[in-house]
């Protein structure tokens, strides 16, 4: 199998990756020569944007909104983002929305029930609709073991959610400098990252402005479906 996909990259016209993280691996397991070009994911900006919501200063609890998006597979390690949340509304009024299904549902659950904070987590299955949901959000959450790109994240940057992330895979490349990247495996320090953010209401705005900035800067769909057609363009010609 692995010289079969090796054999089919290097014969390709072309080869690309969503992130350089992606791209190193694809050299790296597949000891392909061949440049791999990165050519990022895109969000539909038009789609996922802000709706306008209120600084939690304003609302009548000053509660913040925490939001994980995942498949809830055993990498995604959703139970860190329940424990890094449990440490995050002992210092400030918060709840967590999970969204999405999958194999580490019940654990993630089971894990909030433990810390006594299941009054707290709500979780609304799949979503069809992301983009009526993000957009309330103040905070992303992730605790990925690895992330090739970081899609969701992308989608809640694009609604000018910032996020905080472990620092696996290609977030780096997705986040930039508009949110914060924790160790894997260590839920206080999410829980520490996140906090100035959700204390901070200045510092919160402007991170919210530079996360929908970078996604429309730098992954709209229309700059990303050229950088395609330019790659499509010089095979044909």
């Amino acid at each position: 199998m692995l010289f079969r996909s090796r054999f089919a990259l290097e014969q390709s016209n072309a080869v690309t990756a969503v992130s350089q993280y992606l791209a190193d691996e694809t050299h790296l397991v597949f000891g392909v020569r061949k440049e791999v070009e990165v050519v990022h994911n895109f969000v539909d900006v038009d789609r996922f944007k802000p709706n306008g919501r209120k600084p939690w200063t304003e609302r009548p609890d000053q509660e913040r909104l925490l939001v994980h998006a995942s498949n809830f597979r055993p990498v995604k390690r959703v139970a860190d983002v329940v424990r890094a949340f449990a440490a995050i509304v002992r210092q400030v009024p918060a709840r967590l929305c999970l969204i999405g299904d999958g194999p580490d549902r019940e654990h993630a659950l089971a894990v909030a029930a433990d810390l006594g904070v299941q009054d707290r987590v709500e979780h609304l299955g799949m979503q069809d609709q992301l983009e009526t949901l993000l957009p309330n959000a103040d905070l992303f959450l992730s605790a990925s073991e690895t992330e090739s790109f970081g899609l969701s994240m992308l989608e809640a940057m694009s609604c000018g959610v910032p996020c905080v992330s472990t620092q696996v895979g290609g977030v780096a490349e997705v986040l930039g400098d508009t949110g914060r990247l924790v160790p894997f495996a260590n839920p206080e320090a999410m829980a520490q990252a996140a906090l100035p953010l959700l204390q901070n209401v200045d510092q919160h705005a402007k991170l919210s402005v530079a996360a929908r900035q970078r996604a429309v800067d730098h992954f709209a769909t229309e700059r990303i479906v050229a950088r395609y057609e330019q790659i499509y363009a010089r095979i044909v010609g």
